[in-house]
């Protein structure tokens, strides 16, 4: 075969001698199969077990298998963008860093914004991807902020949340009515934390860095004002306290999973922030939890990673928003993630052209890229004793599935998806172009990593085998 190969009709196979992990499951597994059978799991057979010889078998020796990953927040810049990305390229960088399902971000050209163009996102998406892609719909008409989607009609069409992403929505009545039209056709809105009018859209975080280099700086409370506005207004929505979210448990520790499950599908209006980077922002998602609100919450891979010296070394391939911020930050990040209090781990794969990131800090765009890297640098920060798988990956798969609903992927268990990831622990490899995406502007860009994604499976589908021709 050769490397990618969209998903075919739902195939038979045994992903067989590897280390079957899913945390989120309590499955841990060494040398044992999962059998997939017509598209869905049939069950895990232990190392032992002897395997049934007519099934099509694919050798993970020496690998760990787990769920297919999840990313809730991905760019695939088409239709209108197609020079920075587009769905066969972002998909094939998807797939290659071992995510079976991804959501798309609605600031294409146009957006997402009614239900004619959400079906026709769906259409392109069964044709061109090479894993399952989700629509997150505009939360308002053009994403202009002024006005409220038809929610429901469009959820019918085919998305499965509504983001202004790129832009917060900002105006407390227009989030307010998005919300509880979210909740009335138990959706979620996934909300971009940032109020312009603090950041300034500046290129960098305030801080000690942003004082070194001389660059104008972002507050923390730029995101913090427009997080607490979502919450207080998820809380106020309708939702009795604590009929959401496990009040005064948050999630479940280690494994990423809301105690009593609580974000399923049709709970309540629904509150999701983006990718969250100040320690102060995990203060307030811990307060809601605590208190039962309706609030889910996710942060980036590169959050997790690098704090605000990335941009000495990067450049502009560091300049993202939310910016990077300090150590603090980080360590915060990585402890909400251990606790449960942030449910979703996610890329926020944001490809631009090398000439628009050549243009220098203040002038070049915001935004990473991140597919192909991400489960690296995860393993990368288990390997430093900062962040455990069986912490981290509940987060890119069961808990991620948790926050928009879905219930038949990200777990090892039968009756499941037969969306697989195969990772290889054992190579060393350096971060370095080209990429499969269209664009290289990656924050990781030089680095030294540890493991890759062997292969990816949809559905039973080999859609990614890094050793074909």
């Amino acid at each position: 075969m050769s490397r990618f190969q969209r998903p075919q009709l739902p195939q038979d196979i045994l992903i067989a001698g590897g280390h079957v992990f899913d945390p989120a499951s309590g499955v841990d597994e060494p040398g044992a199969a999962v059998w997939v059978q017509n598209g869905r799991i049939r069950e895990i057979l232990p190392a032992g077990t002897p395997w049934p010889e007519t099934v099509p078998r694919f050798d993970a020796a020496g690998c760990f298998v787990f769920p297919g990953l999840i990313d809730l927040h991905v760019h695939l810049r088409d239709p209108g963008l197609t020079s920075s990305e587009d769905l066969a390229s972002g998909t094939r960088a998807a797939v290659a860093g071992g995510f079976t399902s991804v959501c798309a971000m609605p600031n294409t050209t146009p957006p997402p914004d009614d239900p004619e163009r959400i079906r026709e996102q769906v259409r392109r998406f069964s044709e061109l991807a090479y894993c399952r892609v989700h629509c997150v719909a505009a939360a308002t008409v053009g994403r202009a902020g002024r006005e409220v989607v038809d929610v429901a009609a469009c959820r019918a069409a085919g998305a499965v949340a509504f983001s202004d992403d790129g832009d917060a929505v900002a105006d407390p009545l227009i989030l307010r009515e998005a919300l509880e039209r979210c909740r009335d056709c138990g959706s979620v809105l996934s909300d971009h934390c940032e109020r312009p009018e603090l950041s300034g859209k500046h290129p960098m975080a305030c801080g000690p860095v942003q004082e070194e280099l001389g660059y104008a700086g972002q507050p923390w409370t730029a995101e913090t004002l427009q997080l607490a506005q979502g919450i207080l207004l998820a809380a106020g929505s309708g939702m009795a306290a604590g009929s959401g979210m496990a009040a005064g448990s948050g999630m479940a520790a280690g494994s990423g999973m809301a105690a009593g499950s609580g974000v399923a599908a049709g709970s309540g209006a629904r509150y999701h922030a983006q990718h969250l980077s100040s320690r102060h922002s995990v203060e307030l998602v811990k307060w809601a939890l605590e208190r039962g609100y309706p609030v889910t919450a996710e942060v980036t891979v590169h959050h997790l990673a690098l704090t605000a010296e990335a941009v000495k070394k990067h450049g502009s391939n560091a300049k993202c928003a939310p910016p990077l911020r300090d150590e603090d930050d980080r360590k915060a990040l990585l402890d909400a993630v251990k606790k449960g209090w942030i449910q979703a781990i996610v890329t926020d794969h944001a490809p631009h052209p090398v000439e628009r990131k050549a243009a220098g800090l203040n002038e070049a765009p915001f935004g990473v890229i991140g597919l192909e890297t991400a489960m690296a640098v995860i393993f990368d920060l288990d390997r430093r004793g900062e962040l455990p798988l069986k912490n981290s990956l509940p987060a890119l798969t069961a808990s991620a599935a948790e926050v928009v609903g879905w219930t038949d992927r990200g777990r090892l268990l039968s009756g499941f998806c037969g969306d697989l990831t195969v990772f290889d622990p054992r190579p060393s490899w350096t971060v370095a172009a080209p990429f499969h995406s269209k664009s290289q502007n990656s924050p990781f860009l030089g680095e030294t990593l540890r493991g890759r994604v062997r292969a990816t499976f949809v559905n039973g589908c080999c859609v990614y085998d890094a050793s074909a021709d």
